[in-house]
């Protein structure tokens, strides 16, 4: 990388052996790690959610718990899946639809499963330490309950994840090979992508970074400390605390 505070990695120029090597590495990588996973999941969550919709099931608040937690899983593992095809084919669509719903959906349910985690943790602590208690207030309304935690888990995962909408932009340029160096063209006034100058060259749709990405406090503070302590150091802590307990 160098000086330039807003180069990406695609800006970095690669010997042809580098680029071979690493798409091999990405595709082995999404294409037989990434996508079997997470299809996986998603049907063994699917089959969790048929269990679980059940009348019999649904009687006990705990399983609704487990019901919406499933729901937060496919919806993230749906995202990854996705990542594997947009990788495989760039277009205008794909690009902004990453962009604009799955980048920041991505993030928002990876939250809210951990903090559903969490909140399935304290449910069982509760049971288990106050039994009388829990079960006076399990004759109260489930779905009341409910709210109780899915709500605020929402609306904390929506809010904290809201910067993750502006993140990226997508750009769009000329790639012409000129043969085995690509140069890469920005279509601005005066550009025309039709035109026989640019025979050789094809559109390209990159994602380039915000000026609130590439802001080193925004990077320092929210990206790596508070993302840190969020959704790793105070889950495992509190998860660690209720179960010794």
């Amino acid at each position: 990388m160098a000086s330039v505070t807003n180069e990406t990695c695609e800006d970095v120029e690669h010997s042809p052996e580098q680029t071979k090597f690493l798409k091999s590495c990405a595709w082995w990588i999404e294409t037989c790690g990434n996508l079997p996973i997470a299809t996986i999941g998603i049907v063994l969550n699917s089959i969790a959610l048929l269990v679980l919709s059940s009348s019999t099931m649904r009687s006990n608040f705990f399983n609704r718990l487990l019901f919406f937690l499933a729901i937060c899983d496919n919806i993230y593992l749906f995202c990854e899946v996705t990542e594997v095809f947009r990788h495989h084919h760039l277009t205008f669509v794909q690009q902004h639809t990453f962009v604009n719903v799955i980048y920041p959906l991505r993030n928002v349910f990876m939250c809210s499963s951990i903090f559903m985690t969490i909140s399935l943790t304290l449910e069982r602590y509760q049971a288990i330490t106050n039994p009388v208690e829990y079960r006076i207030r399990g004759s109260s309304n489930m779905m009341t309950r409910l709210l109780y935690y899915v709500l605020p888990v929402l609306a904390t995962s929506i809010l904290y994840y809201t910067p993750k909408f502006f993140d990226l932009n997508v750009d769009e340029v000329l790639k012409c090979q000129n043969g085995t160096r690509t140069t890469t063209i920005p279509i601005k006034e005066g550009v025309d992508p039709e035109s026989t100058e640019y025979a050789n060259c094809s559109m390209a749709f990159p994602l380039i970074p915000t000026d609130l990405r590439i802001n080193h406090h925004y990077v320092l503070w929210y990206i790596n400390i508070s993302n840190l302590f969020l959704t790793a150091i105070m889950p495992f802590g509190i998860l660690l605390f209720l179960n010794c307990r």
